[in-house]
């Protein structure tokens, strides 16, 4: 669909068809200040298809097994692992969910299951609290959190993770 036809469909105000026009060429677009909400509104009314035709993309979200009750516990264990890693790694200064672990346990499984609906990129902290969720109610294992430090340039680093231990083997997911 092209951004005159979005225009005629009151997908997109007239105000930013030159803008629209110009995603079709280039993503080198300054906004305007009196732009920025329009964008805004028409992103939130624009289908999926309208906007790939622009050259934007949803966000790709890790997908998660459903046959896991089928499973042994330690391939579970790794299929969970292989789940966390699907994110991405949050390289940014900011943070996008609550990554505070004094709260109780099901305001933390809450921001547990923002991550998995949001699938934006996770820190170490978060993929914890994804390892948390997503064990939930196993009943055929242990879990051990393990606090430790490390020390990088003269950086000191405290990380907490959890270890499971189903039967003789221990993993740590995170």
């Amino acid at each position: 669909m092209s951004p005159e036809a979005l225009v005629s469909q009151d997908l997109v105000p007239k105000d930013i068809l030159p803008l629209a026009s110009q995603w079709t060429k280039k993503w080198t677009l300054p906004l305007a200040s009196g732009q920025t909400q329009s964008v805004e509104d028409f992103i939130k009314k624009a289908s999926v298809l309208d906007l790939s035709q622009l050259g934007l993309q949803t966000i790709p979200r890790p997908v998660f097994g459903t046959d896991l009750e089928v499973q042994p516990v330690e391939q579970r264990l790794k299929s969970v692992q292989e789940y966390i890693t699907a994110f991405q790694y949050n390289h940014t200064a900011s943070t996008y969910f609550d990554q505070n672990k004094q709260r109780p346990l099901c305001r933390i499984l809450s921001t547990a299951r923002d991550i998995v609906r949001q699938g934006l990129p996770i820190k170490c902290v978060e993929a914890v609290f994804l390892a948390l969720l997503l064990t939930a109610g196993w009943k055929d294992l242990d879990r051990i959190p393990v606090g430790f430090k490390t020390c990088v340039a003269g950086h000191v680093y405290r990380s907490t993770l959890p270890y499971y231990r189903p039967g003789s083997s221990i993993f740590s997911l995170g």
